[in-house]
């Protein structure tokens, strides 16, 4: 038993040295401008992983990335404005720009959530009237989403042997010619 809990001991003391590294990674990565860096720096402040706790500074990267057009962060600010958390008040027509920003740019849970939201109209909580139905538009972004998801799919399947810019090259493809179709 006490081998195990050594083992135990030595394996959490393990992951803690790396959420340290790659913090320091993504720090250096941040701070020389990478906004996929800030981005992924952000949810280890949200998340207090390697970091202290800090939904502020968390909050300060979201907006740099997603500012700098990171779907990603696009969507973890529109998520954290309708929910309210952290340091953002809840304001359901900032989450839904950072939704559709998000969503244009090829993020399909963005898609999924917008088209939810504006169906029912309910917040994250069930609140009624929470964002305005508009069945026409839940429809467009729902469209959307499932292109981009059977879009993801055949690009998962052709991944292998491709490069690391290939495989942007060709979302950033299929995103637009997702987002073209709601024109």
């Amino acid at each position: 038993m006490l081998n195990l809990l050594v083992l135990t001991l030595a394996f959490a003391d393990m992951w803690m040295c790396v959420d340290v590294m790659l913090n320091n990674r993504y720090t250096k990565a941040a701070e020389h401008g990478s906004s996929l860096a800030m981005n992924t720096l952000a949810t280890l402040y949200d998340d207090g992983l390697g970091v202290k706790k800090d939904p502020s500074e968390a909050m300060r990267l979201y907006r740099l990335a997603a500012d700098d057009n990171i779907p990603q962060a696009q969507f973890n600010l529109g998520i954290r404005y309708l929910i309210g958390s952290g340091v953002c008040p809840k304001d359901a027509s900032l989450g839904l720009r950072w939704l559709r920003l998000a969503a244009s740019n090829g993020h399909s849970k963005a898609a999924c959530n917008l088209s939810t939201l504006l169906w029912y109209g309910e917040g994250p909580n069930g609140e009624k009237g929470f964002v305005p139905v508009d069945m026409v538009e839940a429809t467009k972004w729902r469209k959307v989403y499932e292109d981009l998801e059977s879009r993801m799919s055949f690009v998962n399947t052709m991944v292998s042997g491709s490069t690391p810019q290939q495989v942007k090259d060709n979302f950033a493809r299929n995103a637009a010619a997702s987002v073209s179709k709601l024109k």
